[in-house]
């Protein structure tokens, strides 16, 4: 895989923040990214950017989608369903285990959050995927990561509802969600959930 590892301070800072993909189908969406994220180099040219809504793997056409899928048998993020009703459920994903999807997924992520850091180390977090299901299968709402042992007894190290489900009440599910994991104790993770959400 190529591009950044983490976010590299020696970078010079406005490079990094402009915006290098202009557009990303991922499933029956179309989204404008709103910040960098370090896909590789030579996809940044693209009018657009195609990902799997499976497994988040990234193409650089329709075509290489199309044959992609014809041969991609997730049909639901990878992980265990730890979570359903009616047909929104959330699947816990080990960093380590399924290192390929929770790297795409911080890429993905990245591109609509303007200070994550981490891209490729995902060994210390566990990744929860809320999930919209219909007949074609489980689709990515939005996610929250957690480190596995948080030194700091932080609950929560990245939160994201992806646009096209935003102010929907997304937002309130994943928060519930986290709730339903840890207390919250720290009244400063809370308030930067709330502002990323609302």
């Amino acid at each position: 895989m190529t591009g950044s590892l983490v976010s590299d301070r020696s970078h010079d800072d406005i490079v990094t923040r402009m915006k290098n993909i202009d557009c990303i189908e991922l499933g029956r969406h179309r989204l404008k990214p709103w910040y960098f994220s370090p896909y590789p180099q030579e996809l940044t040219t693209l009018p657009i950017l195609y990902l799997c809504e499976f497994c988040l793997k990234y193409l650089k056409s329709l075509k290489c989608l199309q044959r992609h899928l014809t041969k991609c048998n997730l049909r639901h993020p990878p992980g265990n369903e730890i979570y359903r009703k009616g047909t929104i459920s959330f699947f816990e994903i080990d960093g380590r285990k399924n290192k390929t999807y929770s790297q795409n997924l911080c890429l993905l992520a990245k591109c609509f959050l303007d200070h994550k850091t981490l891209y490729y180390d995902t060994d210390p977090f566990l990744f929860y995927v809320m999930t919209e299901y219909d007949s074609k299968g489980f689709h990515i709402v939005g996610y929250f990561s957690k480190e596995k042992e948080s030194t700091e007894d932080y609950n929560v190290a990245c939160i994201l509802t992806l646009p096209p489900y935003q102010r929907r009440g997304y937002g309130k599910l994943l928060i519930e969600n986290i709730e339903s994991k840890n207390d919250l104790k720290n009244i400063y993770i809370y308030l930067f959930i709330y502002l990323f959400i609302y």
